[in-house]
């Protein structure tokens, strides 16, 4: 025992970061996955724009050829998209989910 009758404790917890992916690299979401990128994260993305996935290239990241590419390698899946149609379109193209999570129809 520390100095002082302090426990110590240490976590069981893997360190191990999630692979991240972003679907939609505009504005928003090309500097999320640049901000995540200086945090070691791995980072998977897809934008329709090849610029777009030129930049997340450059950054050190990964583009993938779909959304759902980003979705099968990636732990957690980010969108930024730049309206509700263009989230309902990604998510209609999508294969099915077989997690309880709703989301749009």
């Amino acid at each position: 025992m520390p100095a002082g009758g302090a426990h110590v404790y240490r976590s069981t917890v893997s360190q191990t970061k999630p692979a991240l992916g972003v679907i939609g690299l505009g504005i928003m979401g090309g500097a999320m996955a640049e901000a995540l990128l200086a945090q070691a994260y791995d980072v998977v993305g897809y934008d329709v724009r090849a610029d777009a996935c030129q930049r997340l290239k450059n950054a050190g990241g990964r583009p993938l050829p779909s959304s759902t590419a980003v979705a099968r390698r990636a732990d957690v899946v980010i969108t930024s998209l730049a309206t509700v149609a263009a989230l309902t379109m990604r998510r209609r193209k999508s294969p099915p989910r077989n997690d309880p999570i709703p989301g749009p129809a």
